[in-house]
């Protein structure tokens, strides 16, 4: 999937998907403080896609606890019922390289307030450990049936900078 420049307009309808306010933001990635979340508080790296699809990762320095979401239009989605959890693998690409580590996880789908998307979040996963797989990997992939249906893929350019402001933004969140 290639990336595109996300520009001002893209990122803002990227942030609508999320409550928070702003914390960080550059021409690729968006940190937002969200809201509290069961009394957790975290924060949210985002980045807008074409085909506006979507990719994020929930943090919580609090936890250390992270999950992985994404949001696609409908039309690529409509498959996936908000009725059921679907499982996903999730495979990090580096180079040549096939990182299937953390294998299948299990995702809530929910549809979008005007009904044109489903976000996918994922059950909760170590934090720290899948930041780094993040900073380190060229893209991540969503998919089912063995590899042999690609759900989402998303380039991971420029995480490291987006991954150090989403770790400063969630231990910023820690009060001691």
């Amino acid at each position: 999937m290639l990336r595109i420049l996300v520009g001002a307009v893209a990122l803002a309808s990227a942030s609508s998907a999320f409550a928070g306010d702003d914390y960080w933001t550059n021409e690729d990635w968006l940190v937002v403080i969200e809201p509290l979340e069961n009394g957790n508080p975290y924060c949210s790296l985002v980045g807008s896609f074409t085909n506006d699809e979507i990719f994020a990762v929930h943090f919580s320095g609090v936890t250390n606890e992270a999950a992985l979401a994404f949001i696609l239009p409908m039309n690529e989605a409509a498959n996936f019922s908000p009725a059921i959890e679907h499982t996903l693998a999730v495979s990090f690409v580096l180079g040549d390289t096939l990182d299937k580590g953390w294998g299948d996880r299990t995702f809530d789908v929910t549809t979008g307030d005007d009904g044109t998307t489903r976000m996918f979040t994922s059950s909760f996963l170590e934090g720290e450990v899948l930041l780094n797989d993040i900073v380190q990997a060229d893209n991540i992939a969503f998919t089912m049936h063995e590899g042999q249906r690609i759900v989402a893929a998303f380039e991971l350019k420029g995480t490291a900078t987006a991954i150090e402001k989403l770790r400063e933004c969630g231990y910023s969140r820690v009060v001691p």
